[in-house]
């Protein structure tokens, strides 16, 4: 070896990367075919950022040495850093192959197959790595990523324990750990996680992060704030730090300044999806329609839920569709497409042959409905012939829909024929309520009102109370409390959402917290009093007693976070009257 190889190489060692790539490149220039110093030199690029001219480098080592293991495996290392995942897969299988006992190819190719999409490939990778290398900490810690983006979340989170009591200060195990329990949904232990990760780095940007996501996700938004604005004075170029900082402050309904933080992290990223969605939903929330609708279309890059619907014919662009079949398609929640389907009657008068694709439980609801020329399941929309096509949330930005051209008739659904289920009797006022929603909807503890201090709306004279909450939906520490209320149980009533209308229109009223049981009452123009938290869905707007879209319903708003007593104290008030 020469003595200019031998230098580089030393400073390689001690992490003096630009020294390295002079001596490397000097000892080049007198042996230029010295594949050892060409791999090297291409490990020094790779490290210096320049992915790019490494892979351009080891390749040379490659050509004059196409069997060396090592070469191989530093080749893939740097197209992974190029993000050139395929080829990286395909040259780190050849260097494992080469070289079975070699712990860092394994791991490396379970890197390069996380990223290519091929996770159960990955964890088999970072198995094998761990099996010739049992405290590689960073393969374990990959494998739980990988487990985790399986949604193995409990075997995820077993792997990152073990790394976490295996390098108890290591504050990147720790970040991985809270993210991990952020995705499978454990925000307790996300926030004890979190703190924890404030603990080890106080001044630490991302751990603030962290934190203040944790405290979002149990909608303690005013905490987050200051956690956030701490963070961004440490980080003020994070986008994604922006754009959560906005969203706490929307949720904490201090809206100017909501706004005014996402303009900042779309001046840092002007194209990042989340942050253009995010706005685009304090748009429409504070009556920007035009602007809301028109920037909505971000959804389907920024929520990972939504796939557009694939299909030979063209998306419709709000063109003419006289004698043409438009196929449109629901999304989201049965609430949105209970919403929406009012401008499907919007379509037909402009001469269109009307397609609906929706599930299952809204077919006997929409059957007849007046909009609709066939109604298909949702599943078979991609094969299904049309000229055009649409996503039904798609269409209020068609038709140019502000707040004074909200198409919002009395009613604009019915409940279809057949057999009403019968309602025991009753005395008074026949009040329908839901106070909770789908426990699986990611912002129910920020909608949903707990039954004990629900209850109380029951002790108010001269009303039935009748509840429309399905039994499934009901949580196991609410089912014994709902059987000592008075209050007859007709969730057992209810298979899909046509038992449901037919039964609100035996109702003279339904109290309800945001789901699709609102929307349901609005289109069937049944009253309905909304009681919503701070901070509320986009559609609810802010300040309004009275909603554009549904002229049946009547808003309650929190004033304060998490907190529904002056809610429930004003719908009792209300309630009162009411039956009286």
């Amino acid at each position: 070896m020469s003595r200019q190889l031998q230098a580089a190489i030393d400073h390689h060692r001690a992490g003096r990367l630009k020294e390295a790539e002079s001596g490397y490149r000097l000892a080049l220039r007198q042996q230029p075919r010295n594949a050892d110093a060409l791999s090297l030199l291409g490990v020094v690029l790779d490290g210096l950022g320049k992915p790019d001219e490494a892979v351009a480098t080891i390749r040379r080592a490659v050509a004059i040495d196409p069997k060396a293991a090592l070469f191989r495996l530093h080749l893939g290392t740097a197209l992974i850093s190029a993000a050139q995942y395929p080829e990286a897969v395909r040259e780190l299988q050849l260097a494992a192959g080469m070289a079975p006992g070699m712990a860092e190819a394994h791991y490396n190719l379970g890197n390069a197959l996380r990223l290519a999409g091929n996770g159960a490939a990955a964890v088999e990778s970072y198995r094998a790595a761990l099996k010739l290398a049992p405290h590689m900490l960073q393969a374990r810690m990959n494998l739980g990523l990988a487990l985790a983006a399986q949604q193995k979340y409990d075997e995820a989170l077993g792997e990152l324990r073990a790394t976490q009591l295996a390098a108890p200060g290591n504050l990147e195990v720790q970040l991985n750990l809270a993210n991990v329990l952020d995705q499978k949904g454990d925000y307790d232990a996300l926030l004890a996680e979190a703190q924890k990760a404030l603990q080890m780095a106080p001044n630490h940007a991302h751990a603030h992060f962290m934190y203040g996501l944790a405290l979002n996700r149990l909608f303690r938004d005013e905490e987050a704030i200051g956690v956030y604005e701490r963070a961004l004075k440490l980080e003020p170029g994070n986008p994604e730090g922006w754009d959560n900082y906005a969203q706490s402050l929307q949720g904490a309904g201090r809206y100017d300044e909501a706004e005014a933080a996402y303009r900042k992290g779309l001046a840092l990223r002007p194209h990042d999806p989340a942050i253009n969605y995010h706005n685009a939903l304090i748009s429409l929330l504070r009556g920007n329609l035009a602007e809301g609708f028109a920037n909505y279309r971000w959804r389907w890059q920024a929520v990972p839920a939504l796939r557009r619907l694939q299909h030979a014919a063209p998306l419709w662009d709000g063109g003419d569709l006289q004698g043409k079949t438009i196929l449109v398609v629901d999304e989201q929640g049965f609430g949105d497409c209970i919403m929406f389907c009012r401008y499907l009657p919007l379509l037909k008068q402009r001469g269109a042959r009307v397609v609906y694709a929706a599930r299952k439980p809204l077919h006997a609801l929409l059957h007849g409905f007046d909009g609709v020329d066939e109604l298909i399941d949702r599943a078979a929309a991609p094969e299904t012939p049309c000229d055009c096509h649409a996503a039904i949330m798609d269409l209020p930005a068609h038709f140019g829909t502000v707040l004074d051209t909200v198409p919002a008739a009395a009613s604009y659904l019915a409940p279809p024929p057949g057999a009403a289920p019968a309602l025991p009797a009753g005395q008074g006022l026949r009040v329908g309520v839901v106070w909770m929603g789908s426990k699986f909807h990611k912002h129910d503890l920020r909608r949903s009102v707990p039954l004990e201090q629900f209850k109380a709306l029951f002790d108010i004279g001269g009303a039935t109370f009748y509840s429309l909450v399905r039994p499934t939906d009901i949580r196991d520490d609410e089912a014994a409390l709902l059987k000592t209320l008075p209050v007859i149980d007709c969730g057992s009533m209810i298979g899909d959402f046509a038992d449901t209308a037919r039964i609100m229109q035996q109702l003279d009223l339904v109290i309800s917290v945001d789901t699709a049981a609102v929307h349901l009452a609005g289109a069937l123009g049944r009253p309905v009093w909304v009681m919503l938290p701070l901070g509320p869905d986009w559609r609810w707007l802010t300040g309004r007693e009275d909603s554009p879209w549904y002229p049946s319903a009547r808003l309650y708003r929190q004033t304060k976070a998490r907190e529904w007593a002056d809610v429930i104290a004003n719908v009792a008030a209300a309630l009162a009257q009411r039956a009286a």
